[in-house]
């Protein structure tokens, strides 16, 4: 009786729970306009860690241009040195930015060699965008997602 009771009281919220969760992960990003546009950086210290194991890392570092192309359907394309990324999703950050100091996350996707040294092989990488401060710069992070772990890989200043 009493697991007849269970299983029917875990089928009525298992989905209100995931849908509560899934709003959560979903929500509608609405990008201000002074993010839009071309955006490129001059060649920017980048540095990329390797795991070698646990615990124990190896990084290497070069200086490479960055671009970015964040258009009005919320998305973006772009370059990281030898790389390239298209339509990556666009989202805002959960913190408050003020707190936090990062507005935008974009989901730039799974690249591989960013420079010729660059031996990491396949990264999951994202720019965290900064509130905007200044119309004519767009100030980012550059980072290596790793998990819940993320790595500064540099910092950026974008030009228009």
């Amino acid at each position: 009786m009493k697991l007849h009771v269970l299983k029917t009281i875990s089928k009525a919220i298992t989905p209100m729970v995931l849908l509560v969760l899934f709003s959560f992960q979903c929500s509608d990003t609405h990008l201000p306009k002074e993010y839009m546009g071309n955006w490129h950086t001059k060649a920017t210290k980048v540095t990329v860690r390797t795991k070698i194991k646990w615990m124990k890392y190896q990084f290497t570092s070069e200086n490479i241009p960055l671009s970015l192309s964040i258009n009005n359907t919320q998305t973006a394309s772009g370059k990281i040195g030898m790389a390239s990324f298209e339509n990556a999703s666009i989202t805002e950050n959960k913190g408050n930015s003020s707190v936090t100091g990062i507005s935008y996350i974009i989901h730039c996707g799974k690249l591989n060699k960013l420079f010729e040294s660059d031996n990491s092989g396949e990264k999951t990488l994202e720019i965290w965008l900064k509130p905007k401060k200044n119309s004519q710069a767009l100030e980012a992070e550059l980072r290596l997602r790793d998990g819940w772990d993320t790595f500064p890989m540099a910092d950026c200043s974008f030009s228009q």
